[in-house]
C-alpha cells in the first residue's frame, strides 16, 4: 500500500485512532516499530505478515462502538479482485440496461439506412425524371439526339437485283425497246455490250430502275420474247443504314463542337491539336456518309441484268435420198484429200531433213563395200 493512502486512511479515521504504527519489510531498510505499545483493552487492527517489499501498519482505537462492531464481524481477509461478484440484483439491472442500449442503436442505425436509401432512390428518380429532357440538356446535345432520332429509318432497307435472261427474234431491236422502257421508268443504263459470231448477235445490258416498279419492269421484258429465266435477290441492309445514320450523327455533333473549341483556343498547341482532330472527324464523316449515300442508292433502284440471245431454228439445208448420200459422199472425200495434203504438208519438212542426213550416209557404207 502506499504511503498516500495510508495518509488518507489515517485521516478519515483520525477520531477513532491513538496509536498508529508503520513497519517496512523492505529488504535493506530498518523497522521501525511503534512509538509506545498499544495501550491495555485497545484494539488493534492488524493484517497478515507483508511480504518482502510490502508495507504493515497498525492502528488502535477507543471508539466502543467500532470495537464492538469489529468483536462480531471478526477479522476479515481481503479478497482478490477476481474473485468479487456483483450482487444479482445489480448485475440484473446492467445487462437489462446493456440490452436495451444495444437495442436502441440498432434501430437508430435501421432508421438512418431507410431514410438514406429513401433519399438516394428519390434522388435517382428525380435526375431520371428531370435529366432526360431536351429542355435541361446542352442545346448541342439535345439538338443531335433530335437529329439522330429523326434519321432512325422505321421501314426495312432491302437491296433487289434481277438477272433476266431472254431469247428475241431480233437483238438489236430488243435492245432498244429495253432501254426506251428504262428511260420511261426514270431508270437508267449502267452498261450495254454485243457481240456476234458471225451469224448471231448477243447483247448483255444492265439497267437500273426503282426498286417499286421492279416487277413492273420484269413483266415489259416478257413481252419483248422468250423468258427462259429470270431470279430475284433481296439484301436487307436495314442494320447498316441504321448503324451508319447514328454514327454519321454522333460525328456531326462533335464536329459542331469542335469547331467551338477551335473558335475558343487560346494557344497555338490548342489551335493545331484541335485542328488535326477536327480533320480527322472529318474525314470519317466523309466517309460514312458516301457508304450511306451508296446504300440508299442501292435500295431506291435496283439492278436488273438482261441477256438477250437470238431465236434458233433447226432446218434441213438438203432433201433426204440418193442425192443427199451423194453430197455427203462427195463431202467426205473432199474431207479426206484436205487431210491428205494437210498431212503432207506437216511431212514434208521431216523428210526434207532425213533426206540431207540419211542420203550422204548410205553413199558413204556402199563405197566401203564395193
Amino acid at each position: 500500500m502506499c504511503l498516500t493512502c495510508v495518509d488518507s486512511m489515517c485521516a478519515s479515521h483520525a477520531a477513532r485512532l491513538d496509536h498508529f504504527s508503520i513497519i517496512s519489510q523492505s529488504p535493506g531498510s530498518t523497522a521501525l516499530a511503534p512509538a509506545k505499545p498499544p495501550p491495555v483493552g485497545h484494539d488493534v487492527g492488524t493484517h497478515a505478515e507483508p511480504g518482502a517489499g510490502d508495507l504493515r501498519f497498525d492502528f488502535v482505537t477507543t471508539d466502543q462502538s467500532y470495537r464492538k462492531r469489529r468483536s462480531a464481524e471478526g477479522t476479515r481477509t481481503p479478497q482478490p479482485a477476481s474473485d468479487m461478484q456483483i450482487p444479482p440484483a445489480e448485475g440484473v439491472t446492467m445487462t437489462r440496461k446493456l440490452v436495451g442500449l444495444i437495442s436502441i442503436l440498432a434501430a437508430c442505425l435501421l432508421v438512418a439506412g431507410c431514410g438514406a436509401g429513401g433519399t438516394n432512390a428519390a434522388d435517382a428518380s428525380a435526375g431520371i425524371d428531370s435529366g432526360l429532357t431536351a429542355e435541361t440538356l446542352p442545346a448541342g446535345v439535345a439538338t443531335a439526339d433530335t437529329k439522330m432520332n429523326s434519321n432512325l429509318v422505321s421501314t426495312p432497307q432491302v437491296i433487289r437485283t434481277a438477272y433476266v435472261d431472254i431469247r428475241v427474234a431480233d437483238v438489236a431491236v430488243a435492245t432498244a425497246q429495253i432501254v426506251a422502257t428504262t428511260t420511261a421508268r426514270a431508270g437508267s443504263i449502267d452498261s450495254q455490250s454485243a457481240n456476234s459470231d458471225g451469224t448471231s448477235s448477243f447483247a448483255n445490258i444492265v439497267a437500273r430502275v426503282p426498286s417499286d416498279t421492279l416487277d413492273a419492269f420484269i413483266a415489259n421484258l416478257s413481252e419483248l420474247g422468250t423468258v427462259m429465266s429470270v431470279n430475284i435477290n433481296a439484301q436487307d441492309v436495314t442494320t447498316q443504314v441504321v448503324d451508319l445514320d447514328a454514327r454519321i450523327g454522333v460525328l456531326r455533333t462533335s464536329i459542331d463542337r469542335l469547331k467551338v473549341l477551335q473558335g475558343q483556343a487560346t494557344s497555338v498547341a490548342d489551335l493545331v491539336a484541335v485542328e488535326s482532330e477536327l480533320a480527322n472527324r472529318q474525314g470519317e464523316l466523309d466517309s460514312l456518309t458516301a457508304q450511306r449515300t451508296y446504300l440508299g442508292q442501292q435500295v431506291t433502284m435496283s439492278t436488273v441484268t438482261v441477256s438477250l440471245s437470238p431465236i434458233t431454228e433447226l432446218t434441213s439445208s438438203t432433201a433426204p435420198g440418193f442425192l443427199a448420200g451423194l453430197q455427203n459422199g462427195w463431202s467426205a472425200f473432199l474431207a479426206l484429200i484436205a487431210f491428205l495434203i494437210t498431212s503432207a504438208g506437216f511431212l514434208i519438212p521431216f523428210v526434207v531433213i532425213g533426206a540431207i542426213i540419211v542420203i550422204p550416209v548410205i553413199t558413204i557404207v556402199i563405197k566401203r563395200k564395193r
